[in-house]
């Protein structure tokens, strides 16, 4: 269904100028020949699209001025932990889907989210699913110069799969649940995306590859925002499903358990 709207709402947007055209001449040719009814029809369709097109304009405008960058991600982690609090405080269900380097920092930062809810803190409520992505210790990327010490994130694997094995009960019974995924290209960005509508981006530049921590600013892109930033979100979800899917078919997931539900 979502599909068949983006589709249409395309097509409108395509052929919008020409409908204004026959809106114009149909008022046109209504006053010529004396047709009221027709005339003042043709008058509100066209008010309607003017109306339609202003509040794109303003919706636009206001989405590129809202723009929010932060210079690093340490800056940016505060106010991402307060955008997901606020959602799961209004009982929703979150999803978290992050595509990392090492995961070294993100780690942390999750476990301390998903361990607040369990204890009824700031990030209790709603339904948590969290979703990581990092380069696979065992893959070609690891095995370049200046790539990521293999070790680290062996060791980050292991911590969130320890994590599992002694919190898996608790988080079944509090809506939470955490999958991690491995994947073997080289990554030029990583970003976490809430829900389908926040994402927060950070470029990843070649010598940074081997750092804990993001070592460049975040951006912060709603889907809102215009076309050009839902593409944006578009492209990380793609992207996160090729991940999922490759790395289920290939088995490389967190050891034990892979998954909680």
């Amino acid at each position: 269904m979502g599909t068949v709207l983006e589709r249409l709402r395309v097509i409108y947007l395509a052929q919008r100028k020409y409908v204004a055209f026959v809106l114009l001449g149909l008022i046109t040719v209504a006053g010529s020949v004396d047709n009221r009814k027709l005339q003042l029809a043709a008058t509100v369709a066209m008010l309607a699209l003017i109306l339609n097109v202003l509040f794109t304009i303003d919706s636009r405008v206001a989405g590129a001025s809202a723009s929010v960058w932060y210079p690093s991600f340490s800056e940016a982690s505060p106010a991402i932990r307060s955008d997901i609090e606020r959602r799961l405080r209004e009982g929703r269900t979150v999803r978290m889907r992050w595509i990392g380097v090492t995961l070294e920092a993100v780690w942390p930062f999750t476990q301390n989210l998903i361990l607040d809810g369990l204890n009824g803190k700031g990030s209790a409520g709603g339904t948590l699913s969290v979703e990581l992505a990092m380069l696979d210790p065992e893959g070609d990327v690891c095995r370049v110069p200046d790539g990521p010490v293999p070790d680290q994130l062996r060791a980050t694997v292991v911590r969130m799969a320890r994590f599992l094995d002694s919190q898996a009960p608790r988080m079944a019974s509090h809506g939470r649940s955490l999958s991690a995924y491995l994947y073997d290209h080289r990554p030029t960005w990583h970003a976490l995306l809430l829900d389908d509508d926040c994402l927060y981006f950070s470029p990843c530049l070649p010598q940074n590859l081997s750092f804990s921590a993001p070592q460049s600013g975040v951006e912060v892109i709603s889907s809102t925002a215009g076309e050009a930033s839902a593409e944006r979100v578009r492209h990380f979800a793609a992207w996160f499903e090729r991940i999922r899917t490759e790395s289920d078919s290939a088995a490389k997931t967190l050891p034990s358990p892979r998954a909680v539900a």
